[in-house]
Parts: C-alpha cells; structure tokens; sequence
C-alpha cells in the first residue's frame, strides 16, 4: 500500500470519527463549505449541501443498453436526461427559480415573422415547434 493511499485511509478514519453524531445536514452543510472555500467548487459544493444524488450515472446507463447485438449502445429517453439537467440545475441554484425544459423551439420563417410583426434585422425570432415532442425523442448512446 502506498504512503498517500495510507495517508488518506487514516484521514478518512479521523474525518468520520469527527462528525460521528453530527447531524447528516450539517456534515453535508460542513462538506459543501470546504469544496467551495478551500477549492472553488461552488455548485459542486451546493449539490452535496443538499444532498443530491445523482439519477443518471453510467451505471444506471446499463439498464438502457441493449441486449442484444451491440451491447455496447442503448437507448434512453430524451426527457430522461432532461430530467436529469433540470434536477442538478434546480438543486445549484435557489435564486433564480427551477428550470423547466419544456418543448423545442426553431426560427420564425417569413410567414409567421410577418405576421407577428417582427423585424427580421431585429434578431433572431424562435417559436414553439409543434413537429417534435421532447417525450417522444429517444437518445442513442455507446460505452466503450
């Protein structure tokens, strides 16, 4: 076994012998502060402040991988991984509210411009796409 691996072994047993009957918020509270003060990780350190777990992990990615032919693909929904962004994004931020991503959006085309009465030169003007729902988009993945 190596010194350093030595080193952090021994630190781990003293770490956990400190906050032994400390409330599980506070030792998440005291870890938050330490990855953002002593090492600048600030959304790292919120999301173990409130103890967030992450529900998409190549791990759990196993689940969606096919099994038969290339074992290595799979398949997952794109709402799935949306859900994913929104939790982490959600759990980094109280100040500016939740994040919801809700369907996709593409261009104005000259028709729908015109009518609205939007300035081509103004910039770029999106709207709703009605052709494609997020629930109904799957992603293909590969693990090598």
């Amino acid at each position: 076994m190596s010194k350093n691996k030595e080193y952090v072994e021994k630190l781990e047993g003293e770490i956990s012998k400190l906050i032994e009957g400390v409330e599980n918020e506070d030792v998440l509270r005291i870890f938050g502060n330490i990855l953002n003060e002593e090492f600048g990780l600030k959304d790292l350190s919120k999301l173990v402040e409130c103890g967030w777990e992450a529900g998409l992990t190549k791990e759990n990615l196993i689940e969606y991988q096919y099994s038969e032919g290339n074992e290595e693909c799979g398949c997952i929904e794109l709402s799935t991984v949306l859900n994913f962004a929104e939790e982490v994004l959600d759990c980094c931020n109280d100040e500016y509210g939740d994040v919801d991503f809700q369907y996709f959006v593409r261009d104005e085309n000259d028709k729908e411009r015109k009518e609205a009465e939007h300035d081509k030169n103004d910039c770029i003007w999106l709207t709703k796409n009605n052709d494609v729902e997020i629930k109904d988009l799957k992603l293909q993945f590969e693990m090598d």
